[in-house]
């Protein structure tokens, strides 16, 4: 793994010491180094910033083919978070392959037809249908056999219009089953506190005006003290035996 260029994610872009779920995303980036076996293709925004892949830039020891997933409104955010990315001198790749959403119909561009690996990071909530997105990637890809899902169910809506839906494991399972693929591992990070502290901290970031002095204070006395006492505290939720708060998931499939 290119140690660098995790250090940098991990602290600059998805703030890992404040958004504990996203360290999952990096546990499975580091499984698939390991098991990978052959080129593995990454479908990511990547038109935010340029056509540019991060994710491609934290593999070391394998071939990483990014794909962009352009949802319908790509063209009029098209390199929006450019900026960072040319001064962090990160080892992007550029996606010479792409989804696009037409609306009604995905248009697969993919190079190498024979990737049988694909890892989906951070991007299934932006799909409008990803029941036709997979059938799509697996017609494409008549030697696809392994799908690598990691998503976090703790956001706000970000990306709007292209915020669609949150999917539990269980209903990922039930969705790929559809398209052949099995489970073969399931991971969850996070718990109540987690889900606490990740709204409340967007909530202090955003009391910037005057009036809310008192409020931001308290919160953020508050903060510390969650973050201080998270790995520790016992929590269970009486009475309810199937109920977790699980901030993030990351899912292996196999065909």
């Amino acid at each position: 793994m290119n140690e660098k260029s995790i250090k940098y994610l991990r602290k600059n872009v998805f703030k890992t010491e404040e958004y504990y779920q996203f360290e999952l995303l990096f546990q499975q980036a580091r499984e698939i180094e390991r098991e990978a076996q052959g080129p593995v293709g990454i479908l990511e925004r990547a038109y935010i910033y340029n056509g540019k892949s991060i994710f491609s830039s934290i593999f070391s020891k394998i071939t990483v083919e990014p794909i962009d997933y352009r949802p319908v409104s790509a063209n009029e955010r098209q390199g929006f978070q450019t900026t960072w990315i040319e001064q962090a001198g990160l080892k992007c790749q550029t996606a010479k392959s792409s989804v696009t959403d037409k609306g009604k119909k995905f248009c697969f561009k993919i190079k190498n037809k024979k990737l049988k690996t694909i890892l989906i990071p951070n991007v299934v909530h932006h799909c409008r249908d990803l029941l036709s997105l997979i059938k799509g990637l697996k017609k494409c890809l008549p030697r696809l056999n392994k799908i690598y899902i990691f998503d976090s169910y703790i956001r706000e809506c970000h990306q709007d219009p292209d915020d669609f839906c949150r999917y539990t494991p269980a209903a990922l399972i039930k969705l790929l089953k559809l398209t052949g693929f099995r489970l073969q591992n399931r991971k969850e990070t996070g718990n109540i506190f987690d889900c606490i502290l990740y709204f409340i901290s967007q909530a202090e970031k955003n009391l910037q005006y005057p009036e809310n002095k008192i409020l931001k204070n308290k919160i953020q006395k508050m903060i510390p003290l969650l973050k201080d006492k998270r790995k520790n505290i016992k929590y269970r939720a009486l009475g309810r035996k199937h109920a977790s708060a699980a901030t993030a998931y990351a899912i292996k499939f196999e065909k």
